[in-house]
């Protein structure tokens, strides 16, 4: 309320209380513009301003009707409510956060207008992630959305830990608990440092990627001068041991043997004997992630694990394996924990043991009301609803936020996603990156098409999820079968470990399109 308002109010009830001034209410009304018809008239006007999206206008109807009303008049909270969606929108986090303060402390908010609230925190969570630049984004735990069994538990294959010191250096650590760091036995016989924790890297803030890259050369060093201290360990118990060792390659074998020569030896030299059965012929290995941000706290992830080996004889090899997934950071505002075989729970950050025996969490576990494959099955739920959330408060784009809630369905339950060809000899099988996944084969649709020759060099086409175990069709995937003489048979719909079972679409050769459910292959239902 203006200061000359209120001065005139006050002139009014002194002259109204002495009998020496009165008119005619309405018009003393219309004269001092009192505050409930000043609000109304702004109400009015800033909804019509929304009406016909002149936004700028309607903020500054709104922004006044929230200075000049009392706390707790309904208008308050309404105006509010329509300031922190417009603040979001823009990005205004300073705005969204006032907006959230004033209708917390709003005496009787109803049950929509709770509900309203607490969609606005989740939108201002969102917008505070997507106003974070990359570089600073990057740093936390990341958990990819692929996960498969690993001795009966449901554990993501990759746990990644960034991080940032002062000198605005970064470090990334492939954490203990994940698959690949127990497949690949990274915190086992050959020092961590060089395996699972690296500050080799490269971020590029401007195309929001980044690169890390596990072991590297010291690998080769280090493998090197253990080797000569095996050699001269070996040469002190003699020539039959060292020949043995050199031509078995069989660990079992040769540690039997290094026990039996290694008797009365000092403990340092016995230990570099054992130390040395367990480091393989690898001379240099590395793990390569590349990292491109799609969204906020979402990112697509290419993996190259590299192996470069040398036998006895002198010959050189290296193989290199390549996987495609989604990585999703473990912000704060998710509270998900996912635990580990030990129990250890981890989130947004690395908890103590402390704090992990104190958990509501960990003493679920250990009573074992809860078994840990399904809770860590439904830390992914979770996560599937925040990213979900996310996604729709930051992207517009829609095959985006398709491609994410189809992978956070699939990907926890250990499937792949692939483009499989059928051919008369072998098959190929091709990892298709994340942000272009997507079920279209028209390409082979018009090669079988147009096949008047009846050549079927490619007997059938798959794209989408198979399960890791069988490599078998598995979750939701399209199939196109190559029938000769220009006709083709074409599915979509659910497989179940390589049989279609489930809902789906099936276009026969005849052209005939049938909608149904299938089990084990057979139509049960048709709608």
């Amino acid at each position: 309320m203006k200061i000359k308002n209120i001065f005139l109010w006050i002139l009014l009830l002194i002259f109204c209380s002495n009998n020496i001034f009165c008119q005619d209410y309405d018009e003393m009304r219309e004269e001092l513009n009192t505050p409930e018809e000043d609000v109304n008239t702004l109400w009015e006007k800033a909804q019509a301003a929304i009406g016909s999206n002149n936004i700028d206008l309607a903020t500054g109807l709104l922004e006044q009707i929230v200075i000049n009303v009392p706390h707790d008049h309904p208008l308050f909270a309404q105006s509010n409510i329509f300031l922190a969606n417009i603040y979001g929108d823009k990005g205004n986090t300073t705005g969204m956060k006032n907006a959230i303060k004033a209708l917390e402390t709003f005496p009787s908010l109803s049950d929509k207008q709770k509900a309203e609230l607490e969609n606005i925190k989740s939108l201002y969570n969102a917008v505070v992630k997507n106003n974070t630049p990359f570089e600073e984004d990057l740093c936390g735990i990341w958990v990819s959305d692929f996960s498969f069994y690993y001795q009966e538990q449901v554990l993501p294959f990759i746990i990644l830990k960034i991080s940032k010191n002062s000198q605005n250096n970064y470090s990334a650590t492939i954490l203990p608990y994940c698959t690949l760091a127990k497949y690949c036995e990274l915190y086992v016989g050959i020092p961590f440092k060089y395996l699972a924790y690296t500050e080799n890297y490269e971020i590029n803030a401007d195309v929001n990627y980044a690169s890390f890259v596990f072991g590297n050369e010291k690998i080769k060093t280090g493998n090197k001068e253990l080797a000569n201290v095996g050699v001269k360990a070996v040469g002190e118990v003699g020539e039959y041991t060292k020949q043995a060792i050199r031509s078995d390659p069989n660990k079992k074998v040769s540690t039997k043997i290094l026990q039996e020569a290694t008797v009365g030896l000092t403990t340092e030299t016995a230990s570099a004997l054992i130390m040395l059965m367990t480091v393989p012929s690898v001379i240099s290995g590395t793990i390569n992630m590349n990292l491109r941000q799609l969204l906020p706290g979402c990112a697509e992830l290419v993996l190259y694990r590299n192996k470069y080996s040398k036998s006895n004889d002198g010959r050189e090899s290296f193989s290199s394996k390549e996987g495609m997934m989604m990585m999703y950071k473990l912000y704060p505002d998710y509270n998900i924990k996912f635990a580990a075989n030990g129990y250890e729970l981890f989130g947004h950050k690395e908890y103590t043991k402390e704090e992990i025996v104190n958990s509501k969490e960990y003493k679920e576990l250990a009573k074992r009301s809860i078994k840990l494959s399904e809770f860590n099955k439904q830390a992914y739920r979770d996560l599937a609803k925040h990213v979900t959330q996310l996604c729709q408060y930051t992207s517009s784009d829609e095959n985006l936020t398709r491609i994410i809630q189809d992978r956070l369905e699939h990907a926890p339950q250990g499937f792949l996603y692939q483009e499989i060809i059928f051919n008369k000899g072998k098959n190929s099988r091709q990892y298709i990156l994340p942000s272009e996944q997507n079920y279209d084969l028209s390409e082979y649709q018009a090669k079988f098409k147009n096949d008047s020759q009846n050549s079927r060099s490619i007997g059938s086409v798959y794209k989408g999820w198979i399960n890791r175990a069988g490599r078998k069709q598995d979750g939701h995937g399209r199939m196109i079968w190559n029938l000769g003489k220009g006709k083709y048979r074409d599915y979509t719909g659910e497989w179940q470990y390589g049989k279609i079972s489930g809902k789906g679409k099936m276009t026969n050769a005849d052209g005939e399109t049938v909608h149904g459910i299938w089990k084990n292959g057979k139509l049960v239902e048709e709608w």
